[in-house]
């Protein structure tokens, strides 16, 4: 969910870009959205979506990424006497640990030196399927609808 809106989609759209955490974000700009994340100033910790939504969203967060699997109920028990500050430091170590070895590959793939293997790969999986699209018309146009299992006539080209 949004960081600045957390009962709105978190999305690449949204007009501010401290609404989301990007793949390419450094640990300090994770930081920076994080503290900057739309909470509550009620004291301590709690997973109230409806009554805390923020606290719900850094919540959720933490849970999809923490290594151990712990669901957002085990994080509060975790956190619950925690300042937000602390909880709030505590989600962008998660996601700074989470998103650390995809940031740096991510980096690593997008420079320059590495234009062409991108390429490479795009090129590949173009002719990848494109086997498999003609593949699927042959047997849609030529072959008899027997061969085919999906119990539609066979059609020709004309």
């Amino acid at each position: 969910m949004s960081l600045k809106e957390p009962t709105a989609k978190m999305s690449k759209s949204h007009a501010d870009p401290r609404s989301r955490i990007l793949i390419s974000d450094s640990t300090e700009e994770i930081a920076m959205k994080i503290r900057l994340a739309l909470t509550d100033s009620l004291a301590g910790i709690t997973y109230e979506p409806e009554k805390r939504p923020g606290i719900a969203n850094l919540l959720s967060i933490m849970s999809y990424l923490d290594s151990k699997g712990r669901s957002c109920e085990e994080l509060v028990q975790l956190h619950k006497d925690t300042s937000m500050r602390g909880f709030k430091d505590e989600v962008v170590r998660t996601l700074d640990r989470a998103l650390g070895c995809m940031r740096e590959r991510y980096t690593y793939l997008m420079k320059d030196a590495q234009s062409d293997y991108l390429e490479e790969v795009a090129r590949n999986g173009a002719l990848s399927a494109r086997t498999v699209a003609e593949r699927t018309m042959f047997e849609y146009q030529y072959l008899p609808f027997e061969s085919r299992g999906d119990g539609l006539p066979a059609r020709t080209i004309e």
